[in-house]
């Protein structure tokens, strides 16, 4: 049976700590940052009285800015597990501002501890997390700061900027359109823009990540840089990044508030009284992997469904199952018709692993699953009762990043694409690898910023230095060479990263990124894990 499974946003956790709140109160937190912008506020209200339930807030501001909003707000109270839930969203028209409520009705201990999943999710096609070297995004952006092996200068009252020409034409169709005007040493004079502003659209079209700036002046001159180059996913986000919330969002927004407006006709307060103390930290992160799986109709007669393969990564891999279960002679009517499944193997070579599942029935009926297992081979389950077809199943898989240099960075998706089509149409090439018969044009800039051994090769007195032409013996593979140069050119694999011949490249030209990840995806699975998965496996039954 078909299903999908794609990365989703990540989601941030926060923990609220309190001591001796009072009966009657209603507080709220600083504004918590994401990404340098202004954008979480948590808020609680106690009435006291005869009206015994606390509301929780969470209100969600300038996300938009950078191509984001909140999917959705988890909520867990320690100690109260039959609390666990999802915050209620208010006024889902809006995105600029949102604003999730939650109402609890019960007693509170001297201290509480509430802690927030915030699950944010991408709303523009090219710009999301991806999982890169991060080491790439800055190399390439030093090497132009630093005037490694660039070739044209501009000039922005009176401060000059160096770049590859290479790079401006493979990132920008203007600048491709009119390649013959990128004159090697020539020094183009850019009007009408501040040199702060012409850093800020270089940094991007080097790094693909976008750094949005408090003044609306400056990312409206970005806009007109983006548009003029035609930076598609820049333009995009700077037509995001000036949009104010306006008249008519505040009064869509305080409709939304109007049912509890009654209940809190004070303002709630950023300090405390007497002796209340509330502190709200950042935890961590996890980024999201969703699956989803639909069946038409459930398993009968003690059989199983299961999913396809759905693969992550080349390496990792999923898989839903639904189980029968059949009444036996111990069964009551609490007892469960249905068992939902997801096994998750290998994920650990992709670098990554597994906090916890999430799994929703329909969109709705959440439930964190049990976890069985170990690293290698991890079964996720869920009890399910009165189930009907047809059903869709969507799992949340919150995973951690294990490796320091390859991780999830927000970035232009179009910056990898671009930086491979420079290489595959050869634009404005200064160098060439021999590798058996094969011969591959590069670009000095890319991989001297890559890999110190190139950087010394072409730095120093060498033939290869003069005439740009190296060649790459100890029989290396030209197949796995140009794997090799496409993680240069992106710092991403499209293959998996199980290969001797791809980690003998990496050490041979001290790439350390990519030698933490073939290491990764090369260590042999261990039995004692496998063993033990399978017996804890076995376990996992629906009690009677």
């Amino acid at each position: 049976m078909e299903g999908e499974c794609h990365e989703s946003g990540r989601v941030l956790m926060y923990q609220w700590k309190f001591k001796d709140l009072t009966e009657r109160c209603s507080i709220m937190t600083e504004m918590a940052e994401f990404l340098g912008l202004k954008a979480f506020r948590f808020a609680l209200i106690k009435v006291g009285g005869q009206d015994t339930k606390t509301r929780l807030y969470f209100t969600c501001t300038n996300l938009h800015k950078i191509g984001y909003k909140v999917a959705k707000v988890s909520v867990k109270i320690k100690g109260k597990p039959d609390l666990d839930g999802h915050m209620n969203l208010r006024g889902n028209e809006l995105d600029h501002l949102q604003l999730f409520v939650k109402e609890i009705d019960c007693e509170w201990r001297k201290q509480e501890t509430f802690t927030f999943g915030v699950h944010v999710i991408e709303t523009l096609e090219n710009y999301r997390y991806q999982l890169s070297d991060i080491l790439f995004t800055d190399q390439l952006w030093l090497a132009a700061k630093n005037k490694l092996w660039t070739d044209i200068e501009f000039s922005v009252q009176n401060h000059i900027f160096s770049a590859h020409r290479a790079i401006l034409a493979a990132r920008s169709p203007t600048w491709f359109g009119s390649i013959e005007s990128l004159i090697v040493g020539r020094r183009i004079k850019i009007d009408h823009t501040e040199p702060l502003v012409f850093e800020m659209f270089l940094r991007f079209l080097y790094t693909g990540v976008f750094q949005v700036n408090n003044h609306r002046s400056v990312n409206e001159e970005l806009l007109k840089l983006a548009e003029r180059y035609k930076l598609s996913t820049l333009k995009s986000l700077c037509q995001l990044a000036v949009q104010d919330i306006d008249a008519n969002q505040l009064a869509s927004f305080a409709m939304a508030m109007k049912p509890d407006f009654e209940i809190c006709p004070k303002k709630p307060q950023l300090k405390l009284k007497e002796k209340t103390k509330a502190q709200l930290f950042f935890q961590k992160y996890y980024a999201v992997i969703e699956c989803v799986w639909r069946v038409e109709k459930l398993p009968q007669d003690d059989k199983l469904f299961t999913s396809d393969q759905l693969n992550f990564r080349n390496d990792g891999a999923f898989r839903a199952g639904l189980a029968d279960h059949p009444p036996t002679r111990h069964s009551t009517l609490l007892s469960p018709q249905h068992f939902l499944y997801l096994a998750c193997s290998h994920l650990e070579k992709t670098g990554t692993s597994i906090s916890h599942v999430e799994s929703y029935i329909d969109g709705v009926e959440y439930c964190r699953m049990e976890r069985r297992g170990e690293k290698a081979f991890y079964i996720f389950g869920r009890e399910l009762y009165d189930l009907v077809a047809p059903s869709s199943f969507k799992f949340d898989i919150l995973i951690r990043e294990n490796l320091d240099n390859f991780r999830y960075q927000l970035m232009d998706s179009l910056r990898s694409v671009d930086y491979w089509n420079m290489f595959l149409l050869a634009i404005l090439t200064d160098a060439e690898l021999q590798v058996g018969k094969k011969n591959f044009k590069v670009h000095r800039a890319i991989i001297s910023s890559r890999s110190p051994v190139f950087t010394e090769l072409f730095n120093t007195s060498t033939v290869e230095c003069v005439t740009g032409k190296v060649r790459i013996d100890d029989g290396v593979n030209p197949d796995a060479f140009k794997e090799f140069l496409f993680f240069l050119y992106t710092g991403e694999l499209k293959v998996s990263a199980n290969s001797q011949s791809l980690l003998k490249l990496a050490k041979k030209y001290q790439v350390e990124s990519l030698i933490e990840i073939c290491r990764a995806a090369i260590q042999e699975i261990d039995v004692d894990e496998i063993s033990t998965s399978l017996i804890w496996l076995s376990t996992m039954s629906i009690s009677p």
